[in-house]
């Protein structure tokens, strides 16, 4: 009785669990640099005002020629007996919408719709331009490659001989775009760094190295060579036509 009596009194031995050791836990601390930023978007200088009407008008031009090649077929199967006349509305057809779609594609295609400066050289732009279908096609270029253009109509600027542009449409990659069509003054006027474009622009067709001009100053005329200042191409021509009648 005793025995039973301090067996239930004592308390059961527990067994003993290994206890292992608490480790800290230390955050590995990287050593290496941070990544650079990734370079800024290029910073747009100019956008043509009439961009959104006319890839309206070359979408509604390649439309039309298009339904006039669908429908001229289908008046040779009218009931009219003479032949010729036939043949004479639908060559009309034709020839009227191909010779409107031909002019507006030549008058527009030079049109710049934007013009944006690359963020990491001041030197570098692109210029957008619009396809047959009124998409957009980009050339980028230097500054130095461009020159005013006076045997073209519809067009302001004209690729210097042996300017070898990056074209974005590498189907056409030998076909780049020659001329670019920028409005000479916008009625809210350009932007610093469109002023300098320009300016570079217009020295450059004067002969001036566009080294010389200080092109990403801001400076709306920026001195030339010889400190003669770089002035609107437009105002140079009534110059020299004044010259000539002198």
């Amino acid at each position: 009785m005793n025995t039973l009596a301090r067996s239930i009194s004592r308390p059961a031995l527990l067994p003993q669990l290994p206890i292992s050791p608490i480790t800290p836990r230390v955050r590995a601390v990287s050593t290496d640099a941070p990544p650079p930023p990734p370079p800024s978007s290029p910073e747009r200088l100019y956008e043509g005002p009439l961009a959104s009407t006319l890839v309206l008008l070359k979408r509604v031009s390649v439309t039309t020629f298009s339904l006039s090649c669908f429908a001229a077929p289908l008046i040779s199967l009218s009931e009219m007996n003479n032949m010729t006349a036939v043949l004479v509305m639908g060559g009309t057809s034709l020839l009227t919408s191909g010779v409107s779609t031909a002019l507006i594609q030549y008058c527009v295609n030079p049109y710049v719709t934007n013009l944006t400066r690359s963020p990491t050289d001041p030197s570098e732009i692109t210029l957008t331009t619009l396809t047959l279908l009124g998409n957009p096609h980009r050339t980028t270029l230097q500054i130095a490659d461009l020159i005013p253009v006076s045997d073209r109509p519809f067009a302001t600027w004209k690729l210097r001989d042996g300017a070898r542009p990056v074209s974005s449409d590498k189907a056409f990659a030998r076909r780049e775009r020659r001329n670019f069509y920028v409005h000479p003054k916008l009625d809210e006027g350009f932007s610093a760094g469109m002023e300098d474009v320009v300016q570079a622009v217009t020295a450059a067709g004067r002969g001036v190295g566009v080294a010389d001009v200080e092109v990403g100053s801001g400076v709306g005329a920026a001195p030339a060579a010889g400190g003669v200042v770089a002035r609107d191409w437009d105002k140079l021509v009534n110059d020299l036509k004044s010259q000539q009648r002198q």
